[in-house]
């Protein structure tokens, strides 16, 4: 069975600019039965251009539905400590079979 996904958003309320601020898990979709399994970990500062700052953590998905998952795409919504959108990224993934674990690094 073909499982695709576009666009859909993971949103998470982590704090980038903390240094030692513990990684998290999401599990999606949030209610219902769980599809994927996002582990990240701590966000990296690899530097600055003027006032932007680029960001990178080491990232898992693990599929933990009983299926392959052919091709799902999540767009991913970083907030700072009052809650304020000061990120973006993106998450592709394709190809992942049921119990596989997918490793790879987010900016």
């Amino acid at each position: 069975m073909s499982f695709v996904s576009s666009l859909l958003c993971l949103v998470i309320p982590m704090v980038v600019y903390a240094k030692d601020a513990p990684g998290q898990v999401i599990l999606w979709p949030a209610s219902g039965t769980p599809v994927l399994r996002f582990s990240f970990g701590k966000f990296r500062d690899l530097g600055s251009t003027g006032k932007q700052h680029n960001y990178v953590t080491d990232t898992t998905a693990e599929n933990v539905w009983g299926k392959r998952i052919s091709d799902a795409s999540f767009t991913l919504y970083l907030f700072d400590k009052s809650k304020t959108r000061v990120g973006e990224g993106w998450i592709s993934l394709s190809n992942v079979g049921a119990g596989q674990v997918v490793k790879f690094q987010t900016n």
